[in-house]
């Protein structure tokens, strides 16, 4: 580990009628290297949100839209990101959930154009 990191934000949900969630996260970002006589690892700060509109279209299956976005400081460290799609998420039964998400993202460290990416996720917890 070469960086130490404090976070520091605010998380709200808010529910529209009876099916409808708005979750919604805004964070502020401190980075600061652990060794400090390395110069080439400058300090630096972002803002990072993420929000996601879900609507349940039957009981266990949920349908969302997710946005997300890191602002940075303007270090090559932590170039800007955006990331935004559509998604379904389905729990079958008590602690197993499963996930497909597809985005448009654009990550700066790699790219001045967005990109596609999918996830896949299944999730077993107790």
């Amino acid at each position: 580990t070469i960086w130490e990191r404090d976070i520091y934000g605010a998380f709200a949900l808010f529910g529209f009628g009876s099916k409808g969630l708005v979750e919604t996260e805004v964070d502020a970002q401190s980075r600061h290297a652990i060794d400090t006589s390395d110069l080439s690892l400058p300090d630096n700060k972002a803002v990072v949100s993420y929000t996601k509109i879900d609507w349940e279209i039957m009981r266990g299956v949920t349908i969302f839209e997710s946005f997300e976005t890191l602002d940075s400081s303007g270090t090559s460290y932590t170039p800007r990101q955006r990331a935004y799609g559509p998604g379904v998420q389905w729990f079958p039964r008590p602690h197993l959930e499963f996930l497909a998400k597809y985005e448009r993202k654009l990550d700066e460290a790699f790219s001045t154009k967005y990109g596609n990416q999918a996830l896949l996720m299944s999730h077993y917890y107790f």
